[in-house]
């Protein structure tokens, strides 16, 4: 490398910056996920030809510290940084652990991102809004509408990794034009009797990066149109391969899949180059199973593979099911994939024009299911993609900058509308919704559930646990990861008599048709003319039918939700009751709801409160407010349930 290539850093005078970095603090959790998430993305924006996937290489290569000195003068400024900020344990043990770096290693690691069928970043000297000078520089986007980001802070990805928070940029354009520059990212320092600033740049003169090929290195050289970044100072990690492959998985599978993208590694662990031809196989590799642990948030949790066979086996049978006929008033065309498989978390995948994951939630509408949610025509992904924050990890209105409130208003619109759509569509698999109707005397007086009874429900173990094809409730913010209502159920009807019938809100009758439940009480005209307690066991699925409460028995107006957890001993029920005053000689009766509408019997073999007999807990007492009640059924599976409680009097 000539040796006229030299470090600039700006002399400044009153401004001063310390260690810390905010960028670097913004992914440095996950080092290897972000750099591709960043990279990828970035690769995808510039495609040269569209009838042709993009590639992007991830390879580790080294560098000889003696052979390129101009390129290691940096330990100068490094010295200077822990010299001028020594009083500052953060930034002496980063500038520190820079110095035992290159102490250490002659030979330095270098993580360089290749892209091919790709444009190559234009600069322009009077543009500062130009590609090039977009990514060397901070906070500035030259991305435009259809791209990835709008933030411009995504290429701080790109230092993460580096030991000595340095890159180095090479790209090839239209005419073979080439240009080169580095950047490293420290923080104030005194050089001779100057103040620098943080940001240096590695170039021949102050102004614009080199332009000559002959100047450049020959390791960076572009030979194509594309870019290559070289990342210094990797560190030796021994999984970076592996995890970059996951990354890869979790983040682009539906690039691979639609043919748009084919990816290489080859780190110290891998070595790996994977297309659409092959991606399942590799899927399966890494992803044997299709489950998902943990959390949304722990991305090193997350699993690709439901998601990618919801897409890839999209009609084949009824249990992949696809809606690619749908358009919502603001973001235009949608499609929407849902797998059903006993064990799935229930979450669902956001992407937009770039094939990318943004961001899943989690909707307990029904039990078993991953489903994928895109949204990639020109319109409906400029408005996504403004919705978009920095991290490309979330879809919300606050993040459109600089429009006023009236404007504010259509990304509002456009994130109900995706919320919404999302949950009429899991509910129509479900069911909920389109059945016929029951319509049941007082039943309307009671119909709304409080959120009170969702307060502190932390307190119950594995509230973000599914039961089985719950209702979710229409209040859940988009962004939500855990906390979903699985089942509201208000229970009580107004009596005819003092001997009544207690049902279930949700119950329903097949004929479709509106049905008035009658039993006990005033005559009812030919329908009920000497109306008696039935003596048979109720069924909420018959005109007239009444549950079989026995003498002496009160109905009472309880609110009811049920938690599955599993413990040791596997699947428990914990039943949230919420009682308007204190009841005691308790009864309730609890059913299982199927996706058909039918009743099915439960047997339970344990309770922690009150004595059990079949589908019964007796000899309960139940304070105002919030009650919780565990049990155990004999089947050990999750269940939809249905509550009726009576106090003995």
């Amino acid at each position: 490398m000539p040796g006229k290539i030299k470090w600039f850093f700006e002399t400044t005078k009153n401004t001063f910056s310390g260690a810390n970095d905010p960028i670097h603090e913004t992914f440095r959790a996950n080092p290897y996920y972000s750099i591709v998430r960043e990279s990828i993305q970035n690769s995808l924006d510039v495609c040269l030809d569209h009838s042709k996937p993009v590639e992007v290489r991830f390879e580790i290569i080294s560098i000889n510290q003696a052979e390129h000195p101009e390129l290691f003068s940096l330990r100068e400024h490094i010295e200077s940084c822990l010299e001028f900020h020594k009083d500052n344990k953060q930034a002496r043990d980063l500038y520190t652990g820079m110095l035992k770096y290159l102490n250490e290693n002659n030979s330095i690691k270098i993580l360089k991102v290749g892209d091919y069928n790709t444009k190559g970043m234009h600069y322009d000297p009077y543009n500062y809004q130009c590609p090039f000078n977009s990514f060397m520089g901070e906070g500035i986007s030259s991305k435009s509408s259809g791209s990835g980001g709008s933030f411009g802070f995504g290429k701080g990805a790109y230092y993460v990794p580096s030991e000595l928070r340095t890159i180095l940029v090479s790209t090839m354009i239209e005419g073979d034009q080439v240009f080169f520059q580095g950047r490293t990212r420290l923080a104030s320092h005194k050089i001779g009797d100057e103040i620098k600033g943080k940001d240096g740049v590695f170039k021949i003169e102050e102004s614009g990066p080199i332009t000559d090929v002959n100047d450049i290195g020959v390791m960076f050289r572009r030979k194509e149109r594309g870019t290559d970044v070289f990342i210094l100072g990797m560190r030796n990690d021994p999984n970076s391969g592996r995890e970059m492959i996951k990354s890869v998985l979790n983040n682009f599978w539906l690039a691979i899949h639609e043919d748009r993208l084919d990816v290489v590694i080859k780190t110290d662990d891998v070595d790996v180059s994977f297309d659409e031809k092959n991606l399942e196989e590799i899927m399966n590799e890494y992803f044997p199973e299709e489950n998902e642990y943990g959390s949304i948030s722990e991305l090193d949790q997350w699993n690709p593979k439901a998601y990618y066979k919801a897409v890839k086996y999209a009609g084949l049978s009824d249990d992949f099911i696809l809606f690619d006929k749908d358009e919502l008033p603001i973001l235009g065309p949608v499609r929407f994939y849902v797998y059903r498989n006993e064990g799935l978390q229930n979450r669902t995948s956001f992407m937009r024009k770039p094939a990318m994951t943004v961001f899943k939630t989690t909707r307990n509408i029904l039990s078993g299911y991953a489903a994928v949610f895109i949204c990639d025509n020109e319109e409906g992904n400029e408005v996504l993609r403004q919705m978009e924050n920095a991290a490309h990890n979330e879809w919300k209105p606050e993040n459109v900058r600089f429009i006023s409130s009236e404007e504010l208003q259509k990304y509002k619109e456009a994130y109900n509308q995706i919320n919404k759509y999302v949950t009429e569509k899991l509910k129509s698999i479900s069911g909920v919704g389109n059945s016929s109707k029951m319509e049941v005397v007082g039943l309307a007086d009671f119909l709304s559930i409080p959120e009170e009874l969702l307060d502190e429900e932390e307190a119950v173990p594995g509230t973000a646990e599914s039961t089985r094809d719950g209702i979710s409730s229409e209040n859940k913010s988009l962004g939500e990861t855990a906390l979903i209502t699985s089942i509201n159920t208000k229970i009580k009807v107004r009596a005819y008599s003092p001997v009544t019938s207690s049902v279930a809100d949700s119950a329903e009758k097949d004929s479709g048709e509106d049905n008035l439940l009658n039993g006990g009480g005033e005559p009812n005209e030919e329908s009920n003319p000497n109306p008696q307690p039935s003596e048979e066991r109720g069924n909420q699925l018959e005109d007239g039918a009444l549950s079989e409460l026995g003498k002496g028995k009160t109905p009472i107006s309880v609110r009811f939700r049920p938690v599955a957890t599993k413990d040791e001993k596997g699947i428990v029920h914990n039943l949230i009751i919420q009682a308007d005053q204190a009841h005691s000689g308790v009864v309730i009766d609890i059913k299982s709801g199927s996706d058909n509408g039918d009743d099915l019997p439960l047997a339970i073999i344990e309770a922690d409160q009150g004595k059990h007999n079949g589908s019964s807990i007796s000899e309960l007492s139940l304070a105002k407010g919030k009650n919780i009640i565990m049990v155990r059924f004999d089947d050990g599976i999750k269940h939809t349930l249905k509550l009726s409680a009576y106090e003995a009097k």
